[in-house]
């Protein structure tokens, strides 16, 4: 189900946001060969960001009345959102001078890759077209988390797809999150949050979702363009949707998924595979029965194929609201999921733990990790031995590289998580 004042406020914020890219991409075309002219344009990119921030910020302080109007929902705010301090900033509260500033760095670390001038003024464009129009959704997500928490009839949200989306949101399709939830999103992501009473309100509206029935609505040929060739065939095999992306990451990204580090920190941490998708298939060549059984015995095919999946984490009094469904082997590793609860109960953490790391930490993480091994000549992506292809060499140097340019954007954390590995 797709509430029609959801559908319009995600055209609305899209907009805003295009309009906003497209000025921005024309200011990055007056830069030359010299890369530092930008220095000179980046302050009216920010502010031509920040009136579309403006913007997005007014409609969506419109958008959760209007939604609860809809559904019937009688949820009265304690104040009114002053939607004047929400522009002007980027999701990390990097001033937007700063973030966009960067694109003479990603441009120049483009041309250290391996570009020609050209080919890294056509890259760094569509790198700062994504950050303008992710700082304006953002800002129009924090204005609706803003209005959500401030009304104590409201206990959460759930996840909306405005479709053709990708994996690692269909599998999120229609989930609950508690009010103080931050809105889980990937960079260009076009979901929207809408306000529910709580999780039973959403089951009586319809919006919890099932992945399977998405992705059984979809032709062959758009579930291998989503998930991957290889990992759709894996699920219309029966293996489970959410283990499947979370542990192959999606087409075109690497470091991602669960396992997408090295073999050791597999071991170490518990990702749940021994062997990936491609290593089953590899193995089992046309034996269709072997390559459901090395699946089901690698923990990709865990039970029916049900919303919501089959692994639940263990939880207690010492974890509170969280649940370390996804670490350990969905919390029966007990290392794993004990050092998730002893930084929660202690208030510290090893940074360097997979376990206790924020998802932007774990990104940059495994993609160090994955070039590391790289350049020690190992395959990040299989613990079977399988040479490394030229293709995911460049996955793994564009992964790696992306992530450090995106360094100035990140919060404290991850910056401090980088300076632990050694990354300037």
């Amino acid at each position: 189900m797709m509430l029609e004042t959801a559908q319009q406020h995600y055209d609305t914020q899209r907009r805003f946001g295009v309009i906003a890219a497209q000025r921005v991409g024309k200011l990055w075309a007056q830069v030359g060969s010299d890369f530092d002219v930008w220095g000179g344009l980046v302050a009216r990119a920010a502010a031509i960001t920040a009136v579309s921030q403006a913007a997005a910020a007014i409609t969506s302080a419109a958008y959760v009345p209007a939604s609860l109007a809809e559904t019937g929902t009688d949820a009265a705010p304690v104040g009114a959102i002053d939607t004047t301090g929400f522009a002007g900033l980027n999701m990390y509260g990097v001033p937007l001078s700063s973030a966009l500033g960067g694109a003479s760095t990603y441009a120049k670390s483009m041309v250290g890759g391996g570009m020609t001038v050209t080919q890294a003024l056509q890259s760094t464009n569509l790198w700062l077209k994504s950050q303008v129009m992710t700082a304006v959704s953002d800002t129009g997500r924090s204005v609706v988390g803003a209005d959500i928490a401030q009304r104590p009839a409201i206990s959460g949200y759930i996840r909306m797809l405005n479709p053709p989306s990708c994996a690692r949101c269909a599998i999120l399709a229609g989930k609950f999150y508690r009010w103080n939830s931050g809105f889980q999103r990937h960079r260009n992501c076009d979901c929207v949050n809408v306000p529910v009473r709580n999780q039973a309100h959403a089951e009586a509206e319809g919006f919890l979702s099932d992945p399977y029935a998405h992705f059984n609505s979809l032709s062959k040929a758009e579930q291998d363009s989503i998930y991957g060739a290889v990992q759709a065939q894996a699920i219309r095999d029966g293996a489970d949707i959410y283990r499947v992306v979370n542990v192959a990451g999606v087409p075109g990204s690497v470091g991602r998924g669960l396992s997408s580090g090295t073999s050791w920190q597999a071991r170490r941490y518990g990702t749940p595979a021994k062997m990936t998708i491609q290593d089953i298939y590899a193995a089992a060549g046309d034996d269709r029965v072997k390559a459901v059984e090395l699946m089901a015995r690698n923990g990709y095919i865990t039970g029916p194929q049900t919303p919501g999946g089959n692994i639940l984490g263990r939880t207690g009094s010492a974890f509170g609201d969280f649940a370390a469904g996804a670490m350990g082997r969905g919390g029966t590793r007990v290392g794993a999921t004990m050092s998730y609860r002893e930084a929660i109960q202690s208030g510290t953490r090893d940074r360097l733990n997979p376990s206790t790391q924020t998802v932007a930490e774990r990104r940059l993480h495994r993609a160090y990790l994955n070039r590391r091994a790289v350049a020690e000549g190992r395959n990040p992506f299989s613990t079977s031995g399988r040479p490394i292809t030229a293709a995911e060499k460049q996955l793994v140097a564009d992964d790696y590289r992306n992530e450090v340019a995106d360094l100035p954007n990140q919060p404290l954390e991850v910056r401090e998580v980088a300076a632990l590995l050694g990354i300037r």
